[in-house]
């Protein structure tokens, strides 16, 4: 799967799909690659799916860059590199007309498209049905992908399921209601769990999407759901469908465990390995022209000591309320105690920490970075797991901390005692040891507005209160996409 064949292929195939001159010349000719002509075999198929994949690493890359990158960079700091580029979102002043917000929505629906178009061809294709099955499957799971991001991302967004293949096609779309979006995620995941095997055997299909991957989402899409936004609106009866599709993740057949030692996580030449936490990851390569990862690139503090290029958080962050643990020696030595800290951020000059999760001592040149961006592991499991319990009971108990003290004792950290804290504190505290855990990998702006906790969050963090207000839960919508197409109104509240 690193090297996804006939991409050019199917990629110059999915401009003649969409192209809206399809009138103005009607000569068909079939020596050349056309829509007609090429959806005919399994190597079709295959290249048709892999084009879902491709636009993913997009997602890996500009999505994650443009989308949320600044999230996990705010929590660290308000003054660090990141300004350079996308200062309007580290410092809340973005707005519909902010070019990174625009991107996001087209690369979203460019996706949807390529979805689209493998869902609904495949079925006209003489192949194997098992093989035929598996690869709508994994269409349908990332499909749901996309429109759960575009969900958190928006809120109601346009539904469609079908080929795009003109302007005519989506100038009058409206949005659908996110509940309405939401069973159609949920329809989707569970269409592929009934047809996605628990793991593939040939190296080649390593990457792909698999059974445990569709539930680590589905649970994940539950979860989020059950929250409506904060604690006042909790919906039980989705916090227990989230709580039990992790749990199956943790028994027969799923062979999901925490990586012994926390810098095999990272290692990008162990990746793709249940056994080391891994569910699901958007696949890069090196030495190929355009397949490596620009966000493992930006990510990581680059020849570290002497870095230009990196980012770090600062000792006030890692220390501070909600940091790793860490002890002092003589009053200015820092020492981590959190194995996390030890190993996945380099100490740079006192103040720095810089993050060395996707550090990749080989790199030569841009694009050429081969680490994976991982979307599912185990660890976000087993937090969610704890974080979905927690708001089930009236208090922690020792079920709600069974699978947070998992993931601190990989960390060489202290576990958690219920009796020391409450449903409200734990609550908090849980997401702090999610920060712990998952910083840089793309998680906290979807933590906090899942549960209310973005305004005080970042406030805490040293935004300005009347610039991150509760209008950022929600993206604005484009407003060139608004002016192209009016249904598309009324704008997010507050834009």
């Amino acid at each position: 799967m690193k090297t996804k064949k006939y991409i050019i292929a199917i990629c110059t195939l999915l401009l003649l799909a969409t192209s809206c001159m399809k009138d103005f010349l009607e000569e068909e000719v079939f020596s050349n690659l056309a829509p007609s002509n090429f959806y005919q075999t399994e190597a079709d198929a295959l290249a048709a799916v892999s084009a879902v994949y491709n636009n993913f690493q997009f997602y890996g890359n500009e999505w994650w860059n443009a989308g949320n990158a600044y999230m996990c960079m705010t929590d660290a700091s308000t003054d660090i590199m990141y300004t350079n580029w996308f200062a309007a979102f580290e410092n809340y002043t973005y707005n519909s007309s902010t070019l990174e917000i625009l991107q996001c929505w087209n690369w979203c629906w460019n996706t949807n498209n390529n979805a689209n178009i493998a869902i609904g061809r495949l079925p006209g294709i003489t192949m194997n049905e098992e093989l035929k099955s598996r690869l709508i499957g994994e269409a349908k799971f990332l499909r749901a992908l996309n429109y759960f991001n575009m969900v958190r991302f928006w809120g109601d967004v346009p539904y469609i399921d079908y080929e795009i293949k003109g302007f005519g096609d989506i100038h009058q779309v409206t949005r659908m209601p996110k509940a309405d979006v939401y069973l159609k995620i949920i329809q989707d995941l569970q269409d592929a769990i009934t047809v996605l095997p628990v793991s593939y055997n040939a190296a080649a299909d390593a990457g792909r999407v698999t059974k445990g991957a569709a539930k680590a989402m589905l649970g994940k899409v539950y979860l989020t759901r059950g929250w409506g936004g904060g604690p006042a609106n909790i919906n039980t009866t989705d916090l227990q469908l989230a709580v039990d599709e992790f749990e199956e993740l943790m028994t027969t057949p799923y062979t999901y465990a925490l990586a012994a030692d926390v810098r095999d996580v990272f290692d990008y030449t162990k990746e793709n390995n249940p056994a080391l936490g891994h569910i699901f990851s958007v696949q890069y390569s090196t030495g190929i022209s355009s397949e490596g990862s620009w966000l493992a690139q930006n990510m990581q503090a680059y020849e570290l000591e002497n870095a230009w290029w990196g980012y770090p958080a600062p000792e006030s962050w890692v220390q501070g309320s909600g940091g790793y643990e860490i002890n002092w020696v003589g009053g200015w030595d820092p020492v981590p105690v959190d194995l996390r800290l030890m190993y996945l951020w380099e100490n740079y000059n006192w103040w720095y920490y810089w993050c060395k999760k996707w550090r990749y001592e080989n790199y030569i040149g841009w694009a050429d970075h081969p680490q994976n961006y991982t979307l599912l592991r185990y660890a976000d499991v087993l937090l969610m797991h704890s974080e979905a319990l927690n708001e089930l009971k009236a208090a922690p108990d020792a079920e709600v901390v069974a699978s947070i003290n998992m993931v601190r004792t990989v960390a060489g950290v202290a576990v958690y005692n219920p009796g020391d804290w409450t449903k409200a504190t734990f609550r908090e505290e849980i997401q702090n040891e999610r920060n712990r855990e998952l910083w840089g990998e793309g998680h906290s702006w979807f933590d906090y507005t899942r549960k209310g906790m973005l305004v005080s969050r970042m406030v805490a963090a040293g935004v300005d209160p009347t610039l991150v207000t509760t209008k950022n839960n929600l993206y604005p919508i484009p407003q060139t996409e608004i002016e192209s197409n009016p249904n598309l109104g009324p704008q997010n509240t507050g834009w």
